[in-house]
């Protein structure tokens, strides 16, 4: 089939789909990408990407790569520290000339430099996912709102509740390892810059995480880990929560009250 007269239809407009339908479009493929929200939702912690990630979208677009690489930093130092802030162990990450960096970056900067090489027309926004009929001739989506899309190939990239999923391999459920991770950025020009990501690890595992994004910012986040009911995994189902948003006057409190041995860590940040 001649890409130009295919239509592929993607289901969630994140950092994937978005990803791939700047790929499609540039192969020359009919692109629709659909959103369920009334805009793209940028907003997001930090995020690691590794050398092959960044090898990734080098290939699909230098241009879209450099501009990656502009909005984060490079990972200089990996420190681990025991909970009293005591060095455990340093490495720096050790690279080729022609080899590119892991990057720290802040998920908004990533989906706003996706929508920036997506094509404008290929974005739909408010259109939530109801159902797939396929047929041998190709693929019909029903939205919510009564519209529908027909075309060649449909793609979900709607993420963990994948609503695609669910209609195509209704057996096939996410499940909950029992993690409970709280994550957020804030300003930050003296604790954690220069490209370093600080890991505070005990004998079980990372409990709390802080990395530079450069720009002035800093990423944190705290995980918990919960004893299962079940032994089997796949019994425990995946819990829903709301983003709780702190500011300036309750971040301190709320996170006492959680993470009572973490006063003093608390107080650097």
């Amino acid at each position: 089939m001649v890409s130009s007269q295919c239509k592929i239809g993607v289901v969630g407009a994140g950092s994937s789909g978005l990803f791939l339908g700047i790929l499609l479009t540039q192969q020359g493929y009919q692109v629709d990408i659909f959103e369920k929200f009334p805009d793209v939702r940028t907003d997001g912690c930090g995020i690691l990407l590794v050398t092959s990630g960044m090898k990734a979208l080098q290939a699909g677009s230098r241009q879209l790569c450099e501009k990656i690489m502009a909005a984060g930093t490079p990972v200089s130092n990996f420190e681990f520290r025991n909970l009293k802030g005591k060095l455990v162990n340093s490495s720096s990450p050790e690279y080729s000339a022609d080899e590119l960096p892991a990057m720290l970056i802040h998920r908004k900067a990533i989906l706003e430099t996706l929508l920036e090489f997506l094509p404008a027309e290929c974005l739909h926004l408010n259109a939530e996912f109801k159902s797939i009929t396929q047929t041998e001739a190709g693929v019909t989506v029903d939205f919510q709102d009564g519209s529908q899309w027909q075309g060649d190939l449909l793609v979900g990239a709607d993420g963990l509740y994948s609503q695609v999923r669910e209609f195509v391999v209704p057996s096939v459920k996410p499940f909950y390892l029992g993690d409970l991770v709280w994550r957020g950025i804030v300003n930050d020009d003296t604790f954690c810059t220069d490209g370093n990501f600080i890991a505070y690890v005990r004998g079980r595992g990372i409990y709390a995480n802080f990395f530079d994004l450069g720009h002035g910012l800093t990423h944190w986040g705290f995980f918990v880990e919960q004893e299962q009911e079940s032994t089997r995994a796949d019994l425990t189902p995946i819990p829903q929560f709301e983003p709780i948003h702190l500011n300036e006057a309750n971040s301190y409190q709320a996170f006492n009250y959680d993470f009572i041995n973490w006063n003093s860590l608390l107080s650097i940040c």
